[in-house]
């Protein structure tokens, strides 16, 4: 019968030990971030380009939508009812996009979609935001290779009344410098995970 060695052994444990809890983080971490993900919807606009006035018409957009869309939030208390809004409201938004690019003087061509969109980890009113595919409001002005803009529109950042469970409140709100190091461990675990 074979022996193992004492050391041998508490080796074996220790690497089969590390390697549970290896695991157990991926399933955590990816639980974490598709719930964060499943629960956000945003609003991203990409300028035509990053020249000052495509820049400044970039802006007048976002304060347009954002102000239509505060008038017309029935308190969605789902992300699903926003997507909702937004899509039976898609041509009052689509009529507003054209019309302050062409009050300010451009014929750009532009379009405006929902769909996922990859965002690195952005920091936004001292809410921190991991790195992944969100569901998005996305308004691509004319080539759409300046820079963007972007907010949360689901959901609100009071947070009052949302789909967000404890954990991820927690994790989205805590300590900046708790949550960089948090967010770097998640993308970091994810990118190991999917190689």
């Amino acid at each position: 019968m074979l022996k193992i060695s004492k050391k041998i052994f508490i080796n074996l444990l220790f690497i089969t030990i590390i390697f549970f809890i290896f695991s157990e983080a991926i399933a955590y971490t990816n639980k974490v971030s598709e719930d964060l993900y499943n629960s956000i919807f945003r609003l991203h606009i990409v300028a035509n380009s990053d020249s000052l006035e495509d820049q400044q018409l970039k802006l007048k957009i976002s304060e347009e939508i954002i102000k239509y869309l505060k008038e017309n939030n029935l308190n969605f208390s789902t992300k699903s009812e926003t997507i909702k809004f937004i899509k039976n409201n898609k041509e009052i938004i689509n009529k507003k996009v054209k019309s302050i690019i062409n009050a300010s003087g451009y014929n750009y061509k532009y379009e405006i979609k929902i769909s996922k969109q990859y965002f690195p980890t952005k920091n936004y009113n001292n809410i921190f935001l991991p790195s992944g595919e969100y569901d998005s409001l996305v308004i691509k002005i004319g080539k759409a290779q300046g820079h963007n803009w972007w907010c949360i529109i689901f959901p609100s950042l009071s947070f009052d009344n949302v789909e967000l469970n404890n954990e991820e409140f927690s994790l989205l709100t805590q300590n900046n410098s708790e949550k960089i190091i948090k967010f770097k461990i998640i993308e970091l675990i994810n990118s190991l995970s999917s190689k």
